[in-house]
């Protein structure tokens, strides 16, 4: 899913109580394995997209059991904590004054 934001060790948020919609990016369960993928509709029928391109997409046949297990809200990633990033080209660790807040 990495062209959706999403990276292998990611942590994800799934709301069980949002109503899948095409579009959604979903947890789904397809013949008891579970897949993050996104949900689309052709003719009708549900098919999970990926959105990683070394991944193919799945169009369910008639005996596939689905279930959408939920709705991904929250994609979080972990930081490189062993590479600091430097205030400047010097190599210098940053200051406290350098360090801006944010909102």
């Amino acid at each position: 899913m990495i062209n959706a934001g999403i990276h292998d060790g990611d942590l994800l948020l799934v709301d069980r109580g949002i109503t899948p919609v095409a579009g959604h990016i979903v947890v789904a369960v397809i013949d008891a394995e579970y897949a993050v993928k996104r949900l689309d509709l052709v003719h009708g029928r549900p098919v999970l997209r990926s959105e990683n391109p070394a991944y193919p997409d799945l169009a369910l046949h008639e005996l596939s059991e689905l279930t959408i297990w939920g709705v991904v809200t929250w994609v979080l990633h972990k930081t490189d904590v062993s590479r600091p990033i430097y205030a400047s080209h010097r190599d210098e660790p940053a200051r406290r004054s350098d360090l801006h807040r944010t909102r």
